[in-house]
């Protein structure tokens, strides 16, 4: 079949080409109503949500329905823990803000090529989050830690652009760890 100039992706004349990302090809649906793009990226981000102590449990919720629909429930255990605990620190980071008359906000973000999954966190809140060994009997200050151990180091921070606060992310690992991991 000959290719027009006016041919547009998805059409009869330019078939959509596959993502790459496991059980997904590009124009269909993830499961979850979003349409996977073809660039290989899949992303998803839920509303932003008040930075309350509820909101690690609407991460969590978002990140295992988003993994499942992508088909890497095999990554949900670890990707919920970072996300919980990423949360957990955004909304302490948070409470100055809270103090002051503002109800602060958080983003959980999702994004994955097919090799890496990266759970990013944006908040609202001044200062940057610094890996530190907690006391044997302290209640808090272990979260980055956890992530840190569960990611292998790939984690990081960077300033929000024109507005205050900061995105946090981690890394996990897909293809090499995809071996280790049960199916779906």
């Amino acid at each position: 079949m000959a290719m027009t100039a006016d041919a547009q992706p998805g059409t009869a004349g330019h078939p959509v080409p596959r993502t790459g990302l496991p059980g997904a090809d590009a124009g269909s649906g993830n499961g979850l109503g979003a349409v996977v793009p073809a660039t290989r990226t899949a992303m998803s981000a839920t509303p932003p949500f008040a930075a309350i102590k509820t909101a690690p449990g609407l991460a969590r919720g978002h990140v295992r329905a988003t993994l499942a629909g992508w088909r890497l429930g095999g990554f949900a255990d670890d990707a919920e823990t970072i996300a919980s605990e990423l949360v957990a620190n955004a909304v302490n980071a948070s409470a100055p803000v809270l103090a002051a008359d503002r109800m602060p906000v958080i983003r959980v973000c999702l994004v994955t090529d097919g090799d890496v999954l990266t759970i990013e966190c944006w908040d609202q809140a001044p200062g940057l989050p610094v890996l530190r060994r907690a006391d044997g009997f302290a209640e808090t200050g272990r979260g980055l830690a956890i992530i840190d151990a569960i990611t292998g180091g790939c984690w990081g921070c960077r300033p929000a652009i024109g507005q205050d606060g900061k995105c946090v992310y981690a890394e996990i690992p897909l293809r090499s760890a995809s071996a280790r991991r049960l199916p779906d």
